[in-house]
């Protein structure tokens, strides 16, 4: 049955609750706009309204009459005055000689000012609910009002049509001409931001899984390493870590909140579970790219301010409008945080009224204070261009959401060791985090385009937006580049590593992946704008009048990349394609379109920030250890490892369990022969022996045709080496349903871990006893503040172990938080152990803390 939606007693005590709130502040202040009565036979056009990729799809027809199409959003114009008043309080909010000097406004403040009158918004609302329309909310700013209603009542109430669409064989809805709205409400109606599904793009690039960080060569970046390249570490051990404020990150998918707590206890970080606000309807888990996304962006900005509050804000999509979009207006209008990234984008010329949306967006957050955060884009120059296609065939564009002037746009630059991979990175891991980063890499343009996709930094000239009076430095263009006299804004502002080689480690789904692109850029500069927030005591708004007045008075504060281009390949007799590449742009010094000022130095940066000179040099060391201390499991050198394991080989129904062992030979001049031992995982005493080349490595793994057994391994070398083990889970058909990987856990006195059991998880504890000795072992669960829920003891003899799931030992309260501690009741006796939390079939390694 159709659905038809009128005028109800709940939309007219919305506009009286409205009017009611509105009309006290308005008295006086706003002047009525709308001189005439709506005529609905009396329309304009809003050209740009569509998108352009109707224009490239397949049209299959119009929609059924009775399709919903739910949270539209209409958008609304300030006057001109209002408008330049806005302007002259934007920029008086960044001179600090002002009275106006971060006087915030709230969003309720800003709509009072700057939105729409009360008496207009009357008018608009009681129009669309004549069109059988539902109107949600009028959001605080007053510039947008979120509606709903069936394709039939949006097509009569905009005349316009809606259809279905084949874009590379996906069907999408989408309005098929531009709407139209009636001629009284033209002066004060922008139009809809969007009628259709076309959704913006995370900028991500994700790779398989990695459980190793330094090993065998290769390197991926954690925090600690991070905050060594960017020289963020002075800055923690200062105690500046962004403790005291909140980041707020735009998604449109759900998250398993275990994933980040597994990523900061594995690297180091103090314990901070992200707040996830649900916005509307919970969209679950939509995909693992969406999921791995906002992953990043929650993992990666906590983990440089690691300090913060981060809040994920979920909001679901609708065949109207991406939920990003959705997400990013809650921040705003609900003052969510002082700073805020979105890693998403959309081809600016594809949609003018998107891009003005942000516009307005963007700039009613630095109204507020809010910094905003956007990632430039992953298709170097070719921002049109998806970044997997293999040649750009749209010419030269930017992301439509980070060219406005007011946010920073972030983009990506590449690490160029040059060979010299001894100079920058350990050949092990560090114990408590994991890091192995020495010094500063130098850094080039990120562009690792090819065979495989356009990947590499976005960067350019917008073409909706004029040159912001702050863009002007050392290399800042005069002029657009090709053109005679335009001036436009330029992105990006900055930038820090993005590339896929040495990329951000992540964790999602209990395994650990290797994330790049701008995606990771941008969470990590908001992390940075948050140190910057809690050092000044303040928000800073729009920060680039300041970053741009940086980059002359304290030039060290930036590191300027002057190598690369992010001109990528293009199909021959495409827009700006000269003999199959891209025209693009090249690095240079000073600021450039590839990489904005290039990265940054955060101690230099932050302290300049605050003072606008250099600070004096930090004192040396590396960053303070995390509180509580990091675990002690990892990818360390020894010659002797021990791995417990929960549990191994078939279950009756088919499905196994394997381990894949994974063994590194750091010696760049002798061979490394090693015994792996099998512990009651298949004959007893079953051995392997293995023999590393210099610098080599081995990945293979163990046998798992036995019945089901839990047991324990050992490696054992005449000299040093670097080992670990890949716990998988596979159906019968041999498909992989969970990976975490398993450090060694080197035999000690006392050892804890983590236990929760929300989400109805089962936490899987293993002891190992390695020894010839039996030993008793007391396993006490507590809160953490002294409340015990259980103490139990258990005997294992010589080289065997014991793997039970927690809730067969003790018994725990529903959804129980708290710590498991197990010691031996001997003198001499010692364990190694594994913890893993299982929700369903799937399941995260539980990092051990060797306690004193």
């Amino acid at each position: 049955m159709g659905m038809t939606l009128k005028t109800t007693a709940a939309a007219g005590a919305l506009l009286i609750t409205f009017l009611t709130a509105a009309a006290p502040a308005l008295q006086g202040q706003q002047r009525p706009r709308i001189t005439e009565s709506v005529d609905s036979r009396r329309t304009v056009l809003l050209p740009g309204t569509t998108h352009a990729r109707i224009r490239q799809a397949q049209d299959r027809g119009r929609v059924a009459a009775d399709l919903v199409m739910d949270r539209a959003i209409l958008t609304l114009k300030s006057s001109p005055e209002q408008e330049a008043e806005l302007e002259a309080l934007l920029a008086a909010q960044q001179e600090s000689s002002s009275p106006h000097y971060h006087q915030w406004l709230t969003p309720k403040e800003f709509g009072e000012r700057f939105g729409v009158s009360a008496e207009d918004m009357s008018v608009i609302i009681r129009w669309l609910e004549t069109q059988g329309l539902h109107v949600d909310q009028v959001s605080d700013g007053r510039r947008e009002i979120e509606f709903s209603g069936t394709a039939r009542q949006i097509e009569q109430a905009f005349m316009t049509e809606i259809h279905r669409f084949d874009f590379n064989g996906e069907i999408h809805v989408a309005n098929a001409r531009d709407i139209s709205v009636p001629q009284a409400l033209a002066g004060i109606v922008r139009g809809v931001v969007s009628l259709h599904d076309f959704v913006s793009k995370p900028k991500l690039q994700r790779f398989q899984s990695v459980p190793n960080f330094t090993f065998g060569g290769r390197h991926a970046m954690v925090p600690y390493d991070f905050a060594v390249i960017y020289d963020l570490a002075p800055l923690w051990n200062q105690g500046f870590d962004g403790t005291g404020q909140t980041i707020a990150i735009a998604g449109r998918t759900n998250i398993n909140i275990n994933d980040v707590a597994t990523f900061r206890s594995m690297y180091g970080l103090p314990e901070s579970n992200p707040e996830i606000i649900v916005n509307g309807t919970d969209p679950g888990i939509v995909s693992e790219d969406e999921e791995g996304e906002a992953d990043l962006d929650v993992e990666w900005s906590g983990a440089v301010a690691k300090g913060a509050k981060v809040k994920l804000i979920v909001s679901r999509g609708t065949r109207a409008t991406d939920g990003i979009l959705l997400s990013e207006m809650y921040i705003v209008n609900n003052n969510a945080a002082a700073v805020m990234s979105s890693s998403f984008g959309f081809c600016e010329t594809a949609s003018p009224s998107t891009s003005q949306f942000y516009a307005s967006l963007w700039q009613q957050a630095a109204a507020q204070g809010i910094s905003v955060v956007v990632s430039s884009g992953d298709s170097g120059s070719a921002g049109c261009d998806g970044p997997s296609s293999t040649a750009a065939r749209r010419g030269l564009s930017v992301n439509g959401e980070a060219s406005t002037p007011y946010n920073v746009a972030v983009g990506g630059a590449q690490f160029n060791e040059n060979g010299a991979d001894s100079v920058y990175w350990d050949t092990t891991n560090n114990a408590q985090n994991r890091s192995s980063a020495k010094i500063y890499i130098p850094e080039v343009v990120w562009n690792e385009s090819g065979p495989d996709g356009l990947w590499s930094t976005g960067g350019g000239v917008s073409t909706v937006h004029s040159t912001p009076s702050w863009q002007t430095g050392y290399g800042v263009p005069s002029v657009d580049p090709g053109a005679a006299d335009q001036h436009h804004r330029y992105t990006p502002d900055v930038s820090l590593t993005a590339a896929g080689h040495d990329g951000y480690v992540i964790q999602q789904r209990s395994s650990f992946f290797i994330a790049s692109g701008t995606s990771a850029s941008a969470p990590a500069f908001a992390g940075i704008m948050a140190i910057v927030n809690q050092i000044t005591n303040q928000a800073t708004g729009n920060p680039n009048p300041r970053l741009y007045a940086l980059a002359s008075q304290v030039p060290t504060a930036f590191h300027d990349i002057t190598s690369g281009t992010n001109a990528v390949p293009c199909t021959a007799g495409s827009p700006n394609c000269v003999d199959g590449i891209t025209t693009g742009y090249s690095a240079g010094p000073g600021y450039d379109l590839t990489t904005g000022w290039g990265s940054i130095d955060a101690y230099v940066f932050v302290h300049a920030w605050a003072t606008s000179t250099a600070p004096p040099p930090p004192d040396t060391g590396p960053p303070s250890p995390p509180n509580p201390p990091a675990p002690n499991a990892s990818v360390t050198a020894s010659t002797y490892h021990v791995f417990p394991a929960f549990a191994d080989g078939r279950v009756s129904d088919g499905s196994y369990f394997q381990s894949t062992l994974m063994i590194s030979n750091p010696n760049s001049s002798a061979t490394n022969t090693c015994t792996l031992q099998l512990r009651g995982l298949t004959v007893s005493g079953f051995a392997l022996t293995y023999q590393l080349q210099p610098n080599g490595f081995v990945i293979a793994p163990t046998p798992a045709t036995q019945s089901l057994k839990s047991g324990y391994a050992t490696l054992q070398c005449p000299s040093v080496v670097e080992a670990q083990l890949l716990y998988s889970y596979y159906s019968s058909n041999g498909t992989k349903l969970a990976e975490a990987a398993v450090f060694s856990s080197p035999p000690a006195r006392k050892v804890q871990i983590l236990a929760d059991t929300r989400e109805g998880a089962q936490i899987g504890l293993a002891i190992a006893n390695d020894s010839d000795a039996e030993n008793t072992y007391t396993i006490a669960v507590d809160d953490g503040n002294g409340t015990v829920a259980g103490t139990v003891t258990r005997t294992v003899p010589p080289r065997t172990s014991l793997a039970r799931y927690l809730s067969e030992l003790v018994t725990l309260p529903p959804n129980y938080v708290g710590r498991v501690t197990v010691s031996p009741t001997t003198a001499t006796g010692t364990s190694s152990i594994i913890g893993l939390r299982y929700t369903g079939t799937v399941f995260a390694t539980i990092p051990q803390t060797i306690q004193p």
